[in-house]
């Protein structure tokens, strides 16, 4: 008896929470975000798109906490329901004091969003050792959503759409890490910041145009991520319905931080 009472608590703490308000936009200037609660204990999940419609990004988890590590990096798993494979992430976590909240973020491709965007359920890592699963119930609606969002976003800053409409590909960036450094001038050092930039990208692949779309233009750091974009950028070209390379935009977020 003991030991059934024991595996019942286990099975119940396993369950996946379940949405507590419904997915929620969110039409920044910078960029489009969704996110929604769940359960009863305060924990939001969300995603930050790296670029335009069909691209990975950022998965944010957002719970209470009365203290914890001002910063740390770990590696871990998030597991999918029905025993399909896990999908491995290199996670960062924040503790936010004014807020007494922890937010953990992990970045995805586009094939692994895909997979959570299918799955019924799955269990996002908040630290080395422990998940919370979760239900995300219309995931997929709520992504559709965020599309949306970002082609009317990029409307808004002058891209021609009917561009962006023949897209059936979308443009993708190849090995971005590789491009960055943290600039070695005497005016940027020390400087941190997340920079979000607008980039054409010809059918080549190659950046045509580069505009920084962050509210701080004048951040010490715009100019020089819009010039390691041009000098070194490289892409994989959209594709139109014909399979054919054409020229397209896209979006990208770099983020630096020392230490």
């Amino acid at each position: 008896m003991i030991l059934a009472s024991i595996a019942a608590i286990a099975a119940a703490q396993a369950a996946p929470l379940q949405p507590s308000s419904k997915w929620n936009v969110d039409y920044g200037k910078e960029m489009c975000t969704v996110g929604r609660s769940f359960g009863d204990d305060g924990i939001t999940f969300g995603f930050r798109p790296d670029g335009f419609a069909g691209q990975g990004g950022m998965l944010v988890v957002l719970q209470p906490a009365k203290s914890g590590a001002r910063y740390h990096e770990f590696s871990q798993s998030i597991e999918v329901a029905d025993g399909a494979d896990p999908i491995k992430v290199s996670a960062k976590s924040y503790y936010i004091r004014e807020r007494q909240s922890r937010v953990v973020t992990m970045v995805v491709n586009a094939e692994e969003l895909g997979r959570l965007k299918a799955a019924k359920s799955f269990a996002v890592p908040v630290s080395g050792r422990e998940r919370i699963a979760l239900a995300p119930d219309n995931f997929a609606a709520a992504l559709a959503a965020l599309d949306k969002c970002s082609d009317d976003l990029m409307g808004m800053y002058g891209v021609q759409m009917a561009e962006i409409a023949q897209a059936t590909v979308r443009t993708t960036a190849r090995r971005p890490e590789r491009w960055f450094t943290y600039p070695s001038s005497p005016r940027i050092f020390g400087a941190e910041g997340r920079i979000v930039t607008l980039i054409a990208v010809s059918n080549e692949g190659k950046p045509t145009d580069c505009r920084i779309l962050s509210q701080n233009a004048e951040h010490p750091l715009a100019k020089s991520s819009c010039e390691t974009i041009m000098r070194r950028g490289d892409f994989e070209p959209a594709r139109n319905a014909s399979g054919e390379a054409i020229r397209s935009w896209t979006t990208m977020t770099i983020t630096y931080q020392i230490g």
